[in-house]
């Protein structure tokens, strides 16, 4: 059984740019019409649009309704369980707001930009790996050694490239220890240990979206 599917699976939600900022949007606003969606989110494409509502329907994330009228209408709103994950997108933007880079800095509408904080938080944790490490190394000082044991599914050249961005972001610290054979210990930065309450929630809510799809809610 994988130790971190429930941390995976609520990562998975919000995989790629455009969830988060359709979550945000629907959190905010409340029900909007698919061409309200489109003009909130102008840099997205129509096809993208649709294909990240479907999904975030069939997570349980979004509702769709449709009305039988000429023109035909249809209306998204955050299902009641959508909303549980209102807080943790609260908790993303604030982190988000203390670690964004230039490049996010755009000329985008108030919403947008909102939204953009939380995904700086979910691109420096998203993905297998990241997230992994970074759960590994809250616990506990580690070597590179004993990080591959740990984690035994991660190639070392995995390994090596996600520690490096870790370390590049100030997430995480490498210490080289003057010795034969070398000895290399990665920890978790102060500023890194602010991503464990985020992480502790997403695997929460991880678990509760795994519940919830095995017992075919």
């Amino acid at each position: 059984m994988n130790e971190y599917q429930d941390l995976e699976q609520a990562l998975n939600v919000f995989v790629g740019k455009w969830k988060p900022i359709i979550i945000y949007h629907l959190t905010n606003d409340g029900t909007k019409r698919y061409s309200d969606l489109q003009r909130s989110i102008p840099e997205i494409t129509k096809r993208m649009l649709t294909l990240k509502l479907r999904e975030l329907e069939e997570s349980g994330i979004v509702s769709r309704k449709v009305y039988n009228q000429v023109p035909p209408k249809v209306e998204y709103s955050m299902t009641e369980y959508g909303l549980t994950l209102h807080p943790l997108l609260v908790k993303m933007n604030d982190w988000g707001e203390g670690h964004r880079r230039p490049e996010d800095h755009l000329d985008q509408d108030e919403h947008t930009n909102e939204a953009c904080k939380a995904l700086t938080t979910i691109d420096t944790i998203i993905g297998k790996w990241k997230s992994i490490i970074i759960s590994e190394l809250a616990s506990e000082d580690l070597r590179f050694s004993d990080l591959q044991k740990r984690i035994p599914q991660i190639s070392r050249t995995m390994l090596t490239n996600n520690l490096k961005q870790l370390e590049k972001e100030g997430i995480v610290h490498r210490e080289v220890h003057q010795q034969v054979p070398p000895k290399v210990v990665y920890s978790m930065t102060d500023y890194g240990a602010t991503l464990k309450p985020i992480l502790q929630d997403l695997n929460q809510w991880g678990e509760e979206f795994i519940k919830r799809q095995n017992e075919g809610i």
